[in-house]
């Protein structure tokens, strides 16, 4: 029985990917039962990621991805909006991008912690990582 070699790929989408914040893709392979990564790849646009995902370059892939489909529990406590995931999105969904903003800024206001918070933007894409 042959066994098929497949890489092993992460993706973190942390939002809609721009110069300032790409969508990452960790590249690995398992190796001895751990995943080992290889490479960290950073794509300014969804088309340039697509066109990754599709090259035969990776091979056969399986993935794990980080995609932007919840909101941190702490905030959605705090709040008191709605615990469970259709109901808090459906919420979400009915704010402005002012009320978002705001609401975001607030929870993450340095004077809430009682400390403040060492937050670097980022400096463009990630550097490689050497397995």
């Amino acid at each position: 029985m042959s066994r098929v070699s497949y890489s092993l790929i992460g993706c973190d989408f942390s939002s809609a990917p721009s110069r300032r914040k790409p969508v990452v893709l960790a590249v690995g392979h398992l190796r001895a039962g751990r995943v080992l990564v290889d490479r960290l790849e950073g794509f300014e646009t969804l088309d340039a990621w697509a066109d990754r995902l599709a090259d035969n370059g990776l091979g056969a892939w399986v993935g794990g991805f980080d995609l932007p489909f919840g909101l941190p529990r702490e905030l959605v406590a705090s709040l008191g909006w709605p615990a469970t995931w259709l109901p808090c999105i459906r919420h979400f969904a009915g704010l402005s991008r002012a009320q978002i903003r705001a609401v975001f800024a607030a929870f993450c206001e340095p004077a809430r912690w009682g400390r403040s918070l060492p937050i670097a933007p980022p400096t463009g894409p990630p550097a490689p990582v050497r397995a």
